[in-house]
Formats: C-alpha cells, structure tokens, sequence
C-alpha cells in the first residue's frame, strides 16, 4: 500500500504527497528506502518464507485493522494538534465526502494486497498438501 499510494500520487502530482520543499529535508535516497524498499522486502518473504494459509484470517485482519485505525488516528490526531496534514492532498480532501472515500479505498488496498499473499505463497511454494507428500517421499527416501 505504502508503494502503491506513494509512488501513484508521487507520478501523478508530487505536491500532493511530497512537495519539492521536503527534498531538502528528507533527501531521495531516504525517499526511496522509506517509500520502495517495502516491496523488495516483502517480496523477498513471501518467495523465501513458505507457510500455509490459516484457517480463519481473523486474527490478521484484526492486526491489520488495528494497524489501520492507528495510521489514520495518528494522522488526524497531528491534524487537531498542529493544524498540518501529513500528507497535503488530505488537506484538499478533508471536509469532502472524497475524504473518506480515499480512506475506504486505502483500506481496501490494504486488505486486498493481504489476501493476494496466499495465491502468491501457493503459487511459489505449493499448497500443504504437496507439501507433506514431498515430506513423506523425503522421509522413505532416507530410510
């Protein structure tokens, strides 16, 4: 999501996310690591970190929806204290209904990018089925 949301604004119209002022602040080297390197990194796990889909998903969609309620309260929250969004185009956004629609989108974004790891993990790694067969296969192999 960081990515996605970063970089789609970023290309669109910088202003709206990172305004050229912050260069000077947050040079773009430390631009890319904070906003680009999640995707090698998460990639990475999801290619050398085999697991299985849980049963319910609810305990992790319930972390992430606390992480969720967490970034927006931060950035509204800095909003009442200091009267700044942290991102400008919230400031174009807020008081509008396009407000909570970029709010609902960034959450379906989120639970969205969640779910595709397991097709992705199947994909790459196999189900848990082929999984225990090659275990098994291993196992009378060194016997």
């Amino acid at each position: 999501v960081v990515f996605t949301v970063f970089w789609g604004l970023y290309n669109y119209d910088r202003t709206l996310i990172f305004p050229k002022f912050l260069d000077e602040v947050i040079p773009p080297i430390s631009n890319h690591v904070i906003h680009t390197m999640i995707v090698p990194v998460a990639l990475w796990e999801v290619m050398f970190r085999p697991r299985q889909e849980p049963e319910t998903h609810a305990r992790n969609v319930m972390q992430l929806t606390l992480h969720l309620c967490v970034y927006v309260s931060v950035m509204y929250f800095t909003y009442i204290e200091r009267g700044v969004w942290l991102y400008p185009i919230f400031r174009k956004l807020f008081g509008t209904v396009y407000f909570f629609i970029a709010l609902a989108l960034m959450g379906v974004m989120f639970y969205t990018f969640y779910y595709i790891q397991w097709p992705l993990t199947k994909m790459i790694h196999g189900s848990k089925k082929k999984a225990e067969k090659k275990k098994t296969k291993l196992e009378k192999k060194n016997k």
